[in-house]
């Protein structure tokens, strides 16, 4: 009676397992783009925009199929990571009845971070990272931070907002809100 038992276990564990494999493909197959490129227009606010007029960046973004207007996300949060420069002009300012003009500031960054993709069509980012701000002839590594949104609205374009954040140590926090146009492939 026990050889019979165990053959009777031994038959049933070797159908549980043979029956729970899956011979059929999974069916997810991700549909969004991996690249884009980004263009921002973006303007300083604060102390920042008390010394400098609107810039404009340019930026590189990578994820995996996270960006288009079809996108069919596996997980609810996935990787990205960026790299830019952003361009922002001096202003001309008269302090104690004198003329002073601030210099152009030249920002270089490469941000990993996070992405989320509440609809097929939208996205959101953040980003934080090391950022070199070059000043005058002096420059000064920094922390960037880089919050994004997009609504694709068609295959390869999309548009959106983002505030940006820079700090340097022993200077004044620097902020800018923009409007970003992304180019997808």
């Amino acid at each position: 009676m026990k050889k019979y038992t165990f053959l009777f276990l031994l038959a049933g564990f070797l159908s549980l397992q043979a029956g729970a494999q899956s011979i059929a493909p999974t069916g997810y197959h991700p549909r969004g783009k991996s690249q884009q490129a980004i263009f921002t227009a973006s303007l300083p606010v604060g102390v920042f925009g008390d010394s400098h007029l609107p810039g404009f960046g340019l930026a590189y973004s990578w994820s995996n199929h996270r960006f288009g207007d079809s996108v069919n996300a596996h997980k609810i949060i996935g990787f990205t990571a960026q790299a830019g420069l952003d361009y922002y002009i001096g202003k001309k300012v008269t302090t104690a009845g004198y003329g002073f003009r601030y210099n152009n500031y030249f920002y270089v960054h490469a941000m990993p971070g996070i992405i989320y993709n509440p609809s097929p069509k939208t996205n959101i980012s953040l980003l934080a990272g090391p950022a070199l701000g070059i000043y005058k002839e002096s420059s000064s590594l920094g922390l960037g931070v880089s919050l994004s949104g997009a609504y694709h609205f068609n295959d390869r374009m999309s548009l959106g907002p983002v505030a940006l954040y820079r700090k340097h140590a022993e200077v004044d926090a620097l902020w800018a809100a923009g409007l970003r146009l992304s180019y997808v492939w």
